[in-house]
């Protein structure tokens, strides 16, 4: 149900507090897999959800955008005293016109993406000074990222014997997916509708139950 800290007695009297569970995407690290950080620090609560606001209202959507999640120092003053605090801050990894790129290409493409531009033009420096740039490395398949986290979910489902009706309205719920059944998990490819962002959240699901049992 909704809560009101300022209005709930429970929280008023200590049996509750307000927590922060932010999950994310780490695109570059081994695996594929969506990581969590919990904190019940009012200020780094504020100071994220105040940036995932302004990533939302300035792209439309926070899903699939290159954030940066920091740890700073700030200047509190809880009950009057003044203090200096370790708290969290999430900021745009690149400016406002690449964030944008970003945000208008569908979820499922956007790393496929090329890093934006920060090699120096070539006339820059006189050539004695320049270095040689190392040839791009190219961006994973889709598809093959996608098959990939296929592989996993399907390894999970059998692993954790999920039943058909769990299934069906999980993906009905989160992504109003109506038609993913059980048996869709013995094909060697998704369904058309699953997309990669639903398949990550999906195995993050799983990895929540399996570490709940």
């Amino acid at each position: 149900m909704p809560c009101d800290p300022e209005r709930c007695p429970c929280y008023q009297k200590g049996y509750c507090h307000r927590i922060l569970n932010l999950q994310f995407l780490l695109p570059d690290c081994p695996g594929f897999g969506v990581y969590q950080l919990d904190t019940t620090s009012f200020y780094s609560i504020v100071n994220v959800n105040s940036g995932l606001k302004l990533i939302r209202g300035t792209c439309g959507r926070v899903s699939m955008i290159p954030l940066s999640l920091k740890l700073i120092e700030q200047e509190v003053t809880p009950e009057g005293i003044e203090k200096t605090v370790q708290v969290l801050s999430l900021t745009g990894s690149y400016s406002l016109a690449e964030t944008q790129r970003y945000a208008q290409t569908p979820p499922g493409q956007v790393l496929l993406l090329a890093a934006p531009d920060s090699e120096p033009p070539d006339d820059l420096f006189p050539p004695e000074v320049r270095e040689p740039v190392e040839p791009a490395k190219p961006a994973p398949s889709c598809n093959q990222a996608l098959l990939d986290l296929w592989t996993r979910a399907k390894s999970k489902v059998w692993q954790l014997d999920v039943r058909d009706e769990q299934v069906a309205n999980w993906f009905r719920r989160n992504y109003r997916i109506a038609d993913v059944r059980l048996s869709d998990f013995d094909l060697i490819e998704p369904p058309s509708q699953v997309t990669i962002e639903a398949l990550a959240h999906f195995l993050m699901s799983l990895q929540h139950h399996e570490d709940s049992i």
